[in-house]
């Protein structure tokens, strides 16, 4: 099954240049399915294709995008399935594609590494999922997440004046 059979339109990738394709949707729909399809899709057709694959936590990077029922090795067709290298973060498929795991959670790991290089291609399953360990105050959680979206910086950055 490919991306055209996935059901909800908002499942299938928008054609034309874009940059920012947002699935916003509930429990279910098949955001994580699209995304790995899409993902998949690429690493086929581009063997020069680098894809930082980021997660809300570095668990949730493996065990949803890569490992999960509808991750990048369960949906890969025999003969074509990525190999994937967990104590290097990386999926390398057939093609010569390579993807990259980070995480949301911890911006550390990608501050001085370049993971866009040019034409980027990244896809982010949840990183805005309010995180589950504790925060300085309750707004200071969602913060953090929109932070994780911009561009790596170096240096811890305060997400609140109270942080």
């Amino acid at each position: 099954m490919g991306l055209a059979e996935l059901g909800p339109a908002g499942a299938t990738a928008p054609t034309g240049d874009w940059r920012v394709w947002l699935v916003l949707a509930g429990r279910g729909f098949g955001k994580t399915r699209a995304g790995a399809e899409w993902v998949r899709a690429l690493a086929e057709q581009d063997g020069t294709a680098r894809i930082a694959l980021v997660g809300a936590t570095a668990h949730d990077a493996r065990a949803v995008m890569v490992e999960g029922e509808s991750g990048l090795l369960a949906i890969a067709p025999p003969g074509r399935r990525p190999q994937f290298e967990p104590s290097r973060r990386r999926l390398v498929w057939p093609s010569g594609a390579q993807a990259l795991l980070y995480s949301a959670e911890d911006r550390s790991n990608c501050a001085g590494r370049s993971i866009t290089p040019p034409g980027p291609t990244n896809w982010a399953n949840g990183p805005m999922a309010k995180p589950s360990g504790p925060t300085c105050h309750s707004a200071c959680g969602w913060a953090q997440r929109r932070g994780s979206l911009r561009p790596p910086r170096r240096g811890r950055r305060r997400c609140c004046a109270r942080c």
